[in-house]
């Protein structure tokens, strides 16, 4: 049976593999400075934190992988998945807190709406684990939580008939992001579980390939802030 480790190196070592992960970190790249150039950073810190954190876990993945061990590896991984899991959710506040500010404040539905999405998206992202065959690679369960909790919440957006902006353009974007993760981590678990490679790096170029569609959508659709003062509530609106 292959190894976590293994089965990132040979999901990385295609040439396919290679050139979206070179376009990925581009890209990040330009979407990081585009955060500030376009004066968002300041409205969204926390998303301009988990792009810098993307963008600096791939490449050290890239430049780290077949020169540590096996086992160092998977720590390293499943550290940075805790970081992950934290930024994530600071970015699902962030966003809760735009729209609810943006749409009556916290009454009553607007609180308990994202409690209930909350709960179904922990019992959604629980029962896929639990479903889905154990092996060498676990499925990331925090990471399909966030998923959940993104497309819930891209959903709840339409019942305000929320207008275009940059809150709803990031909202977009990991909702999309979010469904294509759900199935990809589903096939990834699956292919390691059955000791295919070839099908887990398959899996592995799908998910990055969205990840970068959705930061070329990102990159096209956000608009520059006009960077004058605001009261706290218009602080608030992305």
């Amino acid at each position: 049976m292959h190894q976590l480790p293994e089965f990132l190196e040979h999901a990385s070592r295609t040439p396919l593999s290679i050139l979206i992960w070179a376009v990925s970190l581009l890209l990040q790249a330009t979407l990081f400075i585009s955060l500030f150039s376009r004066r968002i950073a300041g409205y969204t810190p926390f998303f301009a934190n988990l792009v810098a954190f993307y963008f600096v876990r791939s490449l050290l993945f890239l430049l780290l992988l077949g020169h540590i061990s096996a086992s160092s590896y998977s720590r390293l991984y499943s550290f940075f998945l805790w970081i992950e899991l934290l930024v994530q959710l600071c970015v699902a506040v962030d966003l809760t807190r735009w729209l609810v500010r943006t749409h009556g404040g916290w009454i009553r539905s607007n609180i308990i709406t994202p409690i209930v999405m909350v709960a179904v998206s922990a019992i959604s992202a629980y029962l896929i684990a639990e479903l889905t065959p154990h092996g060498e690679v676990p499925i990331d369960r925090g990471t399909v939580f966030f998923s959940f909790y993104m497309v819930f919440f891209w959903l709840w957006t339409f019942t305000f008939h929320e207008h275009v902006s940059n809150g709803l353009v990031l909202t977009q974007g990991f909702a999309i992001y979010g469904l294509i993760n759900i199935v990809s981590n589903i096939g990834r678990v699956r292919a390691a579980f059955y000791d295919h490679p070839a099908r887990y790096g398959a899996w592995t170029s799908v998910l990055a390939g969205a990840y970068l569609v959705v930061v070329l959508f990102w990159l096209s659709s956000l608009k520059p802030m006009n960077g004058k003062k605001h009261s706290p509530v218009q602080q608030t609106t992305i």
